[in-house]
């Protein structure tokens, strides 16, 4: 018995291929699907085989995905394929709880389109597509707002008209949750214990922060979209929401025109004028660029920012968590993050906070707080909640 968890953006397909004890067998991506120059690369022990290939929609991509599956021999035949568990970004109001998807579950999947378009439909399409190919396979829903379920009204309403809220359904609902459950499982193995208070920080193109109590989200970075909360690589994050008609007017722009620059031409890289990447901005920093250390300093403050205003709301806070591509790997960031959180009695051990050694406490054993690093595999989690549905 083997599963596929996989992830559908606009234009890519994401995959894994389990085998029923949770090992990977062999996972890959699907580019430009739709546009020319579309190709597939397959990873598997240690080697990769890459292949351009007309690749005209989902239906495709699939078709050619299984076919390699069976010529490399990882499948004898498509019925060794139990279920697919798909990354779906957003589950409303409605689905916290992975779920498994029927023809009810994908009408009303359809009704959340407008709260993420290219994914949700993406995401749909690539459902449709598995379930042609793979007709006795269970097709699973992993929501990666299902995290933020428990979250209080308190904090998740916006201080708007009520009926924004009851009509549009305008609230927060907070992104990036499958690895942010991903963490807090590994700490609660590692510690054998599920009462703690922890906050989460994953940093990598994105940056989301949450405050977590007994195993639950209790408020998060993100918001109605994942434009806000912290600093990014091209996301602003917070901002005087009155600056968008301000700059409508200045530039002549309209109002998608001015979200489209503030996810894709702010951040880091707007800040900066030079990159989108913290490790090249903390590297130019230190070579005296101006603006390369004042986004620097910004990234950092509102990253810190977050981690202060939820160590008031829990009450105080046992550990600290890194993940995210960046959060594992940038021992330097992680430095100048708990340097700025010293007041809390936060202590870094630097030998161990340098060797980038997987996952580990990091602090000093005088440090009030404990600091992980913490990898988190976002499909392997796809796939243990896919694994529940059919073993």
């Amino acid at each position: 018995m083997k599963i596929l968890a996989v992830d559908f953006s606009n234009s890519s397909m994401k995959f894994s291929l389990y085998a029923e004890n949770n090992e990977l067998l062999v996972n890959g991506l699907f580019e430009r699907i739709g546009f020319e120059g579309s190709k597939y690369t397959l990873f598997f022990n240690n080697q990769n085989i890459s292949e351009e290939i007309d690749i005209s929609n989902q239906d495709v991509a699939v078709e050619i995905l299984l076919i390699k599956l069976q010529d490399l021999e990882f499948i004898s035949s498509v019925d060794e394929i139990r279920a697919v568990g798909h990354k779906i970004i957003h589950g409303g109001n409605k689905y916290g709880d992975s779920v498994l998807i029927n023809e009810f579950v994908i009408s009303e999947l359809e009704k959340l389109i407008d709260y993420a378009p290219l994914h949700t439909s993406a995401s749909l399409k690539g459902i449709r597509a598995f379930e042609k190919a793979l007709p006795t396979a269970s097709m699973i829903g992993v929501f990666d707002t299902g995290f933020y379920k428990d979250i209080d009204e308190v904090n998740y309403l916006y201080p708007v008209p009520y009926k924004w809220y009851s009509d549009y359904g305008i609230r927060k609902y907070g992104f990036n949750g499958i690895n942010h459950r991903s963490a807090v499982d590994a700490i609660k193995k590692e510690i054998n214990n599920k009462n703690f208070k922890m906050i989460s920080c994953y940093i990598d193109k994105v940056v989301s922060i949450s405050a977590i109590d007994n195993m639950k989200c209790i408020d998060t970075s993100m918001g109605f979209t994942p434009l806000s909360g912290a600093m990014m690589a091209t996301r602003s994050g917070d901002i005087d929401s009155s600056i968008i008609p301000f700059v409508m007017e200045k530039e002549g722009k309209s109002a998608s025109e001015i979200v489209e620059d503030l996810n894709k031409n702010s951040g880091l890289l707007g800040l900066s004028e030079y990159s989108n990447s913290i490790i090249d901005i903390i590297e130019k920093a230190a070579d005296g660029d101006k603006k390369c250390l004042i986004a620097k300093n910004k990234y950092i403050r509102r990253i810190v920012d977050y981690i202060a205003k939820y160590y008031v709301l829990l009450g105080g806070v046992d550990i600290i968590s890194f993940t995210g591509n960046i959060g594992v790997n940038s021992a330097m960031l992680r430095k100048e993050i708990i340097e700025e959180l010293e007041v809390l009695g936060v202590k870094l051990d630097l030998d161990l906070n340098s060797k980038n050694d997987g996952f580990m406490n990091i602090s000093l054993e005088t440090s009030n707080i404990d600091v992980y690093v913490v990898p988190t595999d976002e499909f392997l989690s796809i796939a243990d909640e896919t694994f529940k549905f059919i073993r």
